[in-house]
């Protein structure tokens, strides 16, 4: 499957609490993280970044998205930033977005987490979200990089679009993708089927379903219980190898979610776990399908 690097991003630009007006939309160097909360002030930071796709051929389908960033300073080695990426939901200007005036994200929309120590690069697998931008489900503003702020002096800095020393240091988007259209549906004979599962801590998968016999097929899952949970759509082209179809959900308690496969496979199956540990979820899951 062929691949296509974007480096350097359209814009980015960092936010920083302890200045809520100033913007950093040409700083070579972007920080993320909390620095320092306490008596005498606050001094959180966070970073915005958006991709230009126009590169990707007409009818090209994402398959796999990682985000890759140089870590050049780290404040202390030996606390990590756990950094994610959000969907920003605003439009927003790399040379007048503020701490104050920052857009706002979707925070059950998000990237892997990567939990960052030293200096070299790291990469964030955001497949998820690029499938979203390409295919219309989401307006392509980027994201936002952010930890979950509660550890003073975890602060890390990376190399901006704007470095001009370390050129081949700046952010990398690296898609892998095919070109095509996804499948068309006939509607045929009706199936479904009716589980019960229980999420845990550590990922957890429903009945496999072999799809082959047909056209059309959804899952319906409904959270019953008082927990959120976490669920993916995983397929396979032989019951042995998994990727992810779609990105992760946050199902809150007491909602719905509807998967259906953007490709189609001849083996389907739903990953579920704990939104939070310890917190167990009761869901409802329907497989139906067209025969």
């Amino acid at each position: 499957m062929p691949t296509i690097i974007i480096q350097p991003w359209s814009k980015d630009t960092a936010l920083e609490s302890g200045y809520p007006i100033s913007n950093r939309g040409s700083d070579p160097k972007l920080w993320i993280g909390r620095y320092y909360i306490g008596s005498s002030g606050k001094s959180v930071y966070r970073a915005l970044i958006q991709f230009d796709l126009g590169i990707l051929p007409p009818d090209s389908l994402i398959v796999e998205a990682i985000m890759k960033l140089y870590i050049n300073y780290t404040t202390n080695d030996s606390i990590p930033a756990y950094v994610t990426p959000f969907l920003i939901i605003d439009e927003w200007d790399e040379n007048t977005a503020t701490w104050n005036n920052a857009p706002n994200i979707d925070e059950t929309v998000f990237g892997s987490t990567k939990a960052i120590t030293s200096e070299g690069w790291y990469g964030w697998n955001i497949t998820n979200i690029a499938k979203g931008w390409i295919n219309g489900l989401y307006a392509n503003n980027g994201v936002m990089l952010k930890t979950p702020e509660i550890q003073n002096l975890e602060t890390k800095s990376f190399y901006s679009k704007d470095e001009s020393i370390n050129v081949s240091l700046r952010p990398i988007l690296q898609l892998t993708y095919i070109t095509g259209t996804p499948f068309t549906l006939n509607d045929r004979r009706f199936v479904k089927t009716k589980s019960f599962y229980v999420s845990q801590d550590e990922e957890s998968y429903t009945d496999i379903n072999d799809c082959s016999s047909y056209s059309k097929f959804t899952y319906f899952v409904y959270n019953t219980s008082e927990n959120p949970v976490i669920i993916k759509l995983l397929i396979s082209p032989g019951d042995d190898v998994w990727i992810e179809d779609s990105g992760e959900i946050v199902l809150a308690p007491g909602k719905t979610a509807t998967l259906v496969p953007y490709f189609f496979s001849q083996y389907t199956k739903l990953s579920f776990k704990n939104k939070e540990i310890g917190k167990a979820a009761n869901i409802t899951v329907w497989f139906e399908a067209q025969v």
